[in-house]
């Protein structure tokens, strides 16, 4: 996600001299190449040469950009001698593996004002989303499962509670929270996908059916399931941040809870009788919920890129990640959001959940 072509250019080192360079004895078997011969090799590489380096701006095997006093080279290959210049460089690919890293990739994105307020409005609006359908879930539960009622509305609580806690960091850069794009909109998807209890069915007001809770349950598993691997990975990646590192680690706790929740009670329903249509219900939800990830992920990574001013490669190549993620889940993958095993973590959702997380989770390093 992000421009890292200025970053790729700093890692290459270029040497010049005012002449060409001096000629090597033949060796062995290896003929000596000629001023102005370009080695291929099978990777391009971006390198600064002085511009008093006159070369033609077509030469065949590179391009040439001038800046200022500065012109940029870009070949096929590892030495270049031209117009009396001697290029050398470390042969690097324009898009290094290292360049398209996770933590890189968050970096840029939470360095750039922009990048960082369309990521925090995104996840700020599924939280919210969440949070209202948890609660309206919680007012509708059915009498047999009346237990369930306060922890339903412990999850919604934790959910409002994320969704303040993405906008308090937009609020701490003096930004402003952005509309959400439609095709970037992950809980409208799977609304619209038939994911889930449908929100008109939530505004009726009616008690709920013990199948409308399995129907809930089963897609808070599969939903959680994401979430939790997401959070766990922005820890990894974003966790030491002064910024957000804070934030993250609140949230992803909340949703390890929220998982280890669902796991809970779906054994609680399926020891009850309910096996069968718990299993058919998760494997359904799975499925359509990794391609419609996989359809989000896209167009969130469309939308970062052109605000970042990503390269078509560089765009491409993320695209074709989220493509290989979905084939391999696809592929099996699914089943790890679609099984069921009693957590280490009982009755997680148990306690209530205060305000003062907010104010933890966006308090600036060494600030209680």
């Amino acid at each position: 996600m992000h421009a890292a072509s200025t970053v790729d250019e700093a890692r290459h080192t270029a040497t010049h001299t005012a002449t060409a360079a001096p000629s090597r004895a033949s060796r062995p078997g290896r003929p000596r190449r000629r001023a102005g011969s370009v080695r291929a090799r099978p990777r391009a590489t971006t390198v600064y040469s002085i511009a008093h380096a006159a070369a033609p701006a077509n030469y065949p095997g590179y391009s040439v950009m001038t800046s200022a006093d500065i012109k940029i080279v870009r070949f096929m290959g590892r030495h270049l001698t031209l117009s009396g210049v001697t290029l050398r460089v470390r042969a690097h690919a324009p898009e290094v593996p290292g360049m398209l890293s996770a933590r890189t990739v968050l970096g840029e994105i939470f360095d750039n004002d922009e990048a960082f307020r369309l990521f925090c409005s995104i996840a700020a609006s599924g939280e919210a989303q969440g949070g209202w359908e948890n609660g309206r879930i919680a007012a509708l539960v059915p009498g047999s499962q009346a237990d369930l009622a306060p922890k339903i509305a412990r999850h919604g609580k934790d959910e409002d509670k994320h969704g303040r806690i993405f906008t308090a960091l937009l609020r701490k850069r003096g930004l402003q929270p952005a509309g959400v794009p439609p095709d970037a909109d992950y809980t409208m998807r799977l609304e619209d996908a038939g994911i889930g209890l449908a929100h008109a069915r939530l505004r009726e007001g009616r008690e709920l059916t013990v199948a409308d809770i399995v129907i809930y349950l089963a897609h808070s598993r599969v939903t959680e399931q994401r979430a939790s691997e997401q959070m766990r990975a922005l820890c990894r990646h974003a966790g030491d941040r002064p910024d957000i590192g804070r934030a993250v680690r609140v949230i992803s706790t909340d949703e390890d809870n929220h998982l280890a929740y669902c796991h809970e009670e779906l054994l609680r329903l399926a020891a009850a009788g309910h096996a069968e249509f718990i299993q058919r219900t998760l494997r359904a939800t799975a499925l359509a919920e990794i391609a419609i990830y996989r359809d989000v992920s896209t167009a969130v990574m469309a939308h970062l890129g052109r605000i970042l001013g990503w390269s078509r490669p560089k765009a491409a190549l993320l695209a074709t990640g989220i493509q290989a993620v979905y084939l391999r889940e696809r592929l099996g993958g699914w089943r790890r959001m679609v099984s069921l095993r009693m957590p280490a973590r009982r009755n997680a959702l148990g306690g209530p959940a205060g305000a003062s997380a907010v104010r933890a989770a966006t308090a600036r390093p060494g600030q209680p």
